[in-house]
């Protein structure tokens, strides 16, 4: 059924997703809650992205399309800006190309969110295909339904969740002009959901994994040359100066910052991948780097890490 005013609009950047994006649409075409319409940007793909969209459409004459495409790759954050800029719905999901989610996934968050909320998040389940495992979200992170031990815990690296499965009040962004920054081109999502948690939104959670994340190979996260691996330190770089007060930036700085440093560095080292870095910048990483062993007990030294440390700074 088509929807004038729609109440969520579900936003898809597509960049040659050709082998996962029909399982992706298929799962947004059974949605048990049908009042939505779907966003979908096609960042210049090369590839039958855009073949695999025109059938969707025609297939499923019942969901409102917009489908906007790139003349050139301008990266997830622009292409997901282009999706919030022209959403229709009260509400914001975005869902990536590889990924599929529940059939219940929009009727679970919206439920939730509607009267009283500006974030929802939901347990996401990740389906590793590069080393053949699943891991259940609820075995890792935890559900908390208070909104400020929701955005402390983030804010701290004590918790975690994906931006993609979340439901957002629009008029939330809108009011704070809260978008991804477009020079981000790895780790944009957490950055984006700091700068959200800098202005203290409404939050709780629905406590169920409803999305289903896929790890493959050559995505952006198995990406052996990792080219821009460093912009997500450099993204909570920019959120640390956002932040009022000497103590918070402090802890913002030794848990959440450390906290991505260390898998930066842990990433390089997994990958082989060497990156051309200033000797004042390893030093900087690796300061951070022990601090979140120090801190962390799960994190203490090992080979591997002493490894990884070395491998960075030769």
């Amino acid at each position: 059924m088509l929807h004038v005013n729609p109440k969520v609009s579900i936003i898809i950047p597509a960049y040659n997703s050709e082998k996962y994006l029909s399982i992706c649409l298929d799962s947004i075409s059974i949605q048990t809650y049908d009042d939505f319409e779907l966003i979908i940007i096609n960042d210049a793909s090369i590839d039958s992205t855009k073949v695999i969209i025109s059938d969707f459409i025609i297939s499923n004459k019942g969901i409102p399309v917009k489908y906007f495409e790139n003349k050139t790759n301008i990266g997830q954050a622009a292409s997901l800006n282009i999706g919030i800029e022209n959403a229709n719905g009260k509400f914001i999901c975005m869902v990536d190309s590889d990924d599929t989610i529940s059939s219940d996934y929009l009727f679970q968050l919206y439920q939730k969110i509607y009267d009283q909320y500006d974030f929802i998040y939901c347990g996401f389940d990740i389906i590793d295909s590069v080393n053949n495992r699943n891991i259940i979200y609820v075995n890792t992170r935890k559900y908390l339904a208070n909104s400020d031990d929701i955005i402390n815990q983030y804010m701290t690296a004590k918790n975690h969740f994906s931006f993609v499965g979340a439901i957002y009040r629009k008029e939330f962004l809108t009011k704070h002009n809260i978008r991804f920054n477009e020079a981000n081109r790895y780790g944009c999502d957490i950055e984006f959901i700091c700068d959200l948690f800098l202005k203290r939104p409404r939050c709780s959670c629905v406590d169920k994994s409803l999305y289903y994340y896929l790890i493959r190979p050559n995505s952006l996260t198995t990406d052996i040359d990792c080219p821009n691996i460093f912009h997500c330190v450099e993204g909570m770089q920019r959120i640390q100066k956002k932040i009022h007060g000497l103590r918070k930036r402090l802890l913002f700085s030794v848990t959440k910052k450390a906290n991505m440093i260390y898998h930066v560095i842990m990433d390089l080292y997994w990958k082989q991948t060497k990156k051309e870095s200033s000797t004042k910048i390893k030093l900087y990483y690796t300061y951070f780097f022990l601090i979140q062993v120090v801190q962390k007990p799960s994190k203490r030294f090992t080979n591997e890490k002493i490894k990884a440390l070395i491998y960075f700074l030769k």
